[in-house]
């Protein structure tokens, strides 16, 4: 079994069940689920599983296509996040972009970090020529850079040809919080992620996407919550109470 990949992109169909729902929730998964699993995440609300290829204990290409196809049914964003960035990927760079490379096909959508300019450059056209977008991210565990910093971050991505662009700093302070939010007030002509990380920032996870953020990521019920994020199981209960519109629908296909 394979990922069936429509002719529309990644963030097209994000946005249009945004539209219909108010709110896409990205699930971080890794190689640890069943089938069974992966079905009943997506009929309680999952709407986007990250592959998140850096948490598996088996990184064959081989196996890693068997476990994307257990979540073929909804939007794929593969991400093999590096130890700098929070992630457990500790090998040669070249062996991400090659794996990426290997995946495009299968999946609507990859994201790489913009601390890795020459991957972008690498990837971009080969990801646009398999109809699979790119996330081009930045995170800082440190703090929340300046409003200059922020928006030269989105041009950045946007220079790189990127479809989206994730932003996700650490929050000391209200002050923080605010500077990225007015991230979505800004003339951007690209769609945002942002995230407030630790704990002063959770709300951003439920709040930012009223604003104008194209997911919230939740890690599902069997990774470990970090960072200031909601587990699955907690975010899908605040979803129904915030966003009207927020429902579980059956996207598992009959045949």
């Amino acid at each position: 079994m394979t990922n069936q990949k429509t002719s529309k992109s990644f963030v097209s169909r994000v946005k249009q069940i945004k539209t219909e729902q108010g709110v896409v929730v990205a699930v971080l998964v890794d190689d640890n689920f069943t089938k069974g699993e992966a079905d009943e995440h997506i009929k309680q609300g999952l709407g986007v599983a990250e592959i998140r290829i850096d948490l598996f204990k088996n990184t064959g290409l081989g196996h890693i296509k068997k476990e994307i196809a257990k979540f073929s049914n909804v939007p794929t964003l593969v991400t093999i996040r590096k130890k700098i960035d929070g992630g457990n990927w500790d090998k040669p760079e070249a062996e991400r972009t090659s794996l990426i490379r290997s995946l495009a096909e299968i999946v609507d959508a990859v994201d790489v970090e913009l601390s890795e300019p020459e991957s972008l450059k690498l990837l971009s056209p080969i990801l646009r020529g398999c109809n699979c977008d790119l996330i081009a991210s930045y995170h800082n565990f440190d703090k929340t850079p300046s409003m200059n910093d922020l928006l030269e971050l989105i041009e950045q991505a946007k220079s790189a040809n990127a479809s989206a662009v994730k932003i996700a700093c650490m929050v000391q302070d209200e002050h923080d919080c605010a500077r990225l939010a007015a991230l979505f007030h800004c003339e951007r002509e690209i769609p945002l992620i942002i995230i407030a990380m630790g704990p002063l920032g959770m709300h951003s996870r439920i709040s930012f996407p009223a604003l104008g953020s194209l997911v919230t990521y939740s890690p599902s019920d069997k990774i470990p919550a970090a960072y200031g994020q909601i587990s699955f199981s907690d975010m899908i209960k605040i979803l129904k109470v915030v966003y009207p519109n927020f429902y579980c629908q059956d996207l598992i296909s009959s045949s």
